[in-house]
């Protein structure tokens, strides 16, 4: 939107819950559920997953999801579709579900552990797969899911969050909480502690491209904790990370370009293997739980929810993370006007706290705008294309009362906003 412009004018505003006309069909809805994990096949076909067994499906690269029947109300936080194929698995509870048919129906199976579960892979193919849960569960499969066999980690005191086999199913590494780090060689026959350096709770672990070189990360005191690795573990040295927690480590394509994500409301991406971190322009408030870039390191996603409203976000970049798109709007805020200037399918809605969203597929997603304001806009308009428009809204003073609206501009001004109210 170029040319967009903003006149704040005195009015009511009526803050009302929701309402849906008769005869409209609330499009894309915001939703109260957290994502936890993200997964795509390639850059059109991927899923997520997270609380009350939500799992939504696209195939257009993000611009639409659908909802699937996981078939339960409990919580998801893994998903994958090893090999790109029809079958994926996701973590519920301490139920492991499994698909055939790209997630249309879900199948439970039941791995022999009463611990929470908290991440899967599948190295190679939908054959040999590991989980890792509570009280160092470290679960094994080469049948499919079929049944599963309880590895024996060296220390079953602290939960593991992640775990990641590089380059097959022999040579793995687990993570999880007090710091811990362990280490396979044999497929999980046995598995060796290695000294992390950190007593912080480690949510994630990536291995680039070999089983040398690979990344840990989790909490931090002030911070994010974010290791680093260049012999198979035998040493980690700790890299300075100011911004947050981290949940989630990906390395796309190569070795020295890589992701990760958390709290504090950032991205975090480098381009020389680790040795500096920039900040990518993100614009939500979020916490971000998992990132994937199924092809190469420019078209990604990044799964998680808004710290302030609970709510589930799906962002993408197609830049390799120069800028991120919402692909779940916050349209929660109250919205209080919409116009499709031209046609039935660009349209915009403003509303509350100076939120914008466009839709460009008759409202089938929408996209939040920049709209520069925190003030509540009440009206929009697009005079004669879908180009220039205007949008027009005000502020509260809190001090004589939520009713009283502050005019913010002069006489003269004011006589053009009543001329444009007119013509609208």
């Amino acid at each position: 939107m170029k040319s967009l412009k903003f006149i704040l004018v005195p009015a009511v505003l009526f803050l009302l819950p929701r309402i849906t006309p008769a005869g409209w069909v609330i499009q894309n809805p915001h939703e109260f559920t957290r994502l936890e994990t993200v997964y795509f096949n390639n850059n059109d076909t991927g899923y997520v997953a997270g609380w009350y067994g939500t799992i939504k499906k696209t195939t257009d690269g993000g611009t639409t999801w659908a909802n699937l029947n996981s078939g339960t109300t409990h919580g998801l936080c893994s998903i994958v579709f090893p090999g790109n194929s029809q079958t994926g698995y996701a973590v519920c509870e301490t139920l492991i579900a499994k698909t055939t048919n790209g997630g249309t129906t879900w199948q439970y199976l039941a791995p022999g552990t009463a611990r929470l579960l908290e991440a899967l892979n599948f190295p190679l193919d939908v054959n040999t797969g590991y989980a890792v849960g509570g009280r160092g569960t470290i679960l094994k499969t080469t049948n499919s899911g079929v049944t599963w066999s309880r590895q024996t980690p060296p220390d079953s005191l602290y939960d593991l969050y992640a775990i990641h086999f590089p380059v097959n199913a022999n040579t793995g590494y687990a993570v999880g909480a007090g710091g811990t780090i362990c280490k396979t060689v044999n497929g999980g026959a046995t598995w060796t502690g290695q000294i992390s350096g950190t007593t912080q709770a480690l949510y994630a672990v990536n291995f680039p491209r070999d089983a040398q070189t690979g990344y840990a990360g989790g909490l931090g005191f002030g911070g994010g904790t974010l290791l680093k690795t260049t012999d198979g573990g035998t040493t980690w040295a700790n890299l300075t990370i100011e911004y947050m927690a981290i949940y989630s480590i990906l390395f796309p394509s190569n070795t020295t370009t890589g992701y990760v994500v958390g709290d504090g409301w950032v991205i975090l991406k480098t381009t020389d293997g680790g040795g500096t971190w920039n900040r990518q322009p993100k614009g939500t408030g979020d916490v971000l739980k998992s990132i994937s870039f199924p092809v190469n390191n420019q078209t990604g996603y990044v799964v998680g929810r808004n710290e302030y409203t609970d709510a589930y976000s799906i962002l993408k970049t197609t830049n390799g993370g120069a800028t991120w798109i919402s692909k779940t709007p916050y349209i929660y805020s109250n919205l209080a006007a919409v116009q499709f200037p031209t046609d039935s399918m660009t349209g915009y809605v403003v509303g509350v706290g100076g939120t914008i969203a466009k839709t460009t597929n008759g409202g089938g997603s929408w996209e939040i705008q920049e709209s520069g304001t925190k003030e509540n806009l009440n009206s929009v308009c697009f005079p004669s294309n879908a180009i220039t428009g205007y949008a027009v809204g005000g502020s509260y003073d809190y001090n004589m009362g939520s009713s009283r609206i502050i005019p913010t501009f002069n006489l003269e001004v004011q006589q053009k906003v009543q001329r444009l109210l007119r013509e609208f």
